[in-house]
Formats: structure tokens, C-alpha cells, sequence
């Protein structure tokens, strides 16, 4: 049987079972393994930046930071999430992740924080609705380990990994790092 016509059949029984995006990304990493160009990128931080999202448990932060992997960290209020990240180190940029469908109550919080003149440069980003844990791990951010019941999903724990990049891609300088100041 000619290649082409094995492949559609693999792929055929594929989707029978996945949704073509789950189907199409698997045939993408096989791609890039047998090429050779799977290589992960590498992330260089710079400085210490974390992600924050709201979430059941109030507000799930991501930190990124020169040494060590990727911590999660949860609080139930902004400022707590913050401390308690800034309790373990520095930090120079906060990125919140404005959702569409956030609460008025989380955006009036942020606000009141924001008011308090925090010592860190606090960016206002729309993380993608759909960050997939493929793309931060193109961009060399692998997304901590969670687990259910924390007070957040994963989806949640994307999306402030999204907003952690923006935050250090912001703080090197690079355009994709395009924030606006939150007020």
C-alpha cells in the first residue's frame, strides 16, 4: 500500500476518535521529531515577572524568574497573590489578565490595588482565549504541573502562563510584550 494511502487511513481512524486540532497537532510534533526540529526554545528570563488571572479561588499568578522552573502561586486577592509571590523574591512586572466576563468586583479590585501604588510595573493584557500548552511550550515556558481541586483549571493556569510571557517579553523590550499600564 503506497504511503499516502496508509496515512489516510492513520489519520481517518484518528479522527474518528480526536478532534482534527488534537489530530493535526499530533501529526505536527511527529513532523518535527522526525525532521529534527522539535528542539523546545529556550525562555531566558531576565527578571522576575509573574502572569495573574482570576479563578474560583480568587486569583491564580504563574512566576517566572532568572533561576528555577515555573511556580504557581494562588490567593484570594490580588494583593495577596502579589505579597506572597513577592515574599519568595523580586518581582518587576505583574501582567493581570483582563478576560472577557471578569467580574466588575475582580477589575474594581485590580483598580483599588493598582491605586496603592505597587513598587512593580502592573500590565493589563488579554491572554488568548484558547493559549494552548503547545504554544507556551514553543515559546519555551512548560507550564507547571496542577491539580484539580487547587481553585483553578487549566485553562486559568494557560492563560496566566500567556500573560507571564507578555509580561517578560514587555520587560525585554520586545513587541510582542505589547501591554497597556493598567487603570
Amino acid at each position: 500500500m503506497e504511503w499516502r494511502a496508509r496515512l489516510e487511513l492513520l489519520v481517518g481512524e484518528a479522527l474518528s476518535a480526536e478532534s482534527a486540532d488534537v489530530v493535526r497537532d499530533a501529526l505536527q510534533e511527529e513532523i518535527d521529531r522526525l525532521a529534527g526540529t522539535n528542539a523546545p526554545a529556550q525562555l531566558v528570563v531576565d527578571v522576575p515577572v509573574i502572569g495573574v488571572v482570576d479563578c474560583a479561588a480568587g486569583w491564580v499568578a504563574v512566576q517566572l524568574r532568572p533561576s528555577g522552573p515555573a511556580t504557581v502561586h494562588v490567593g484570594r486577592s490580588i494583593g495577596a497573590v502579589v505579597e506572597h509571590v513577592r515574599g519568595a523574591g523580586d518581582l518587576d512586572v505583574v501582567a493581570i489578565g483582563k478576560r472577557a466576563g471578569t467580574p466588575e468586583a475582580r477589575t474594581s479590585e485590580v483598580d483599588a490595588w493598582v491605586r496603592t501604588r505597587p513598587t512593580v510595573s502592573v500590565l493589563a493584557v488579554t491572554p488568548a482565549a484558547a493559549a494552548r500548552r503547545a504554544d507556551l511550550e514553543a515559546a519555551g515556558l512548560v507550564p507547571p504541573a496542577w491539580y484539580a481541586g487547587s481553585g483553578f483549571d487549566e485553562e486559568d493556569l494557560l492563560e496566566a502562563c500567556a500573560a507571564a510571557l507578555t509580561a517578560l517579553r514587555h520587560a525585554a523590550g520586545d513587541p510582542d510584550g505589547q501591554a497597556s499600564n493598567w487603570v
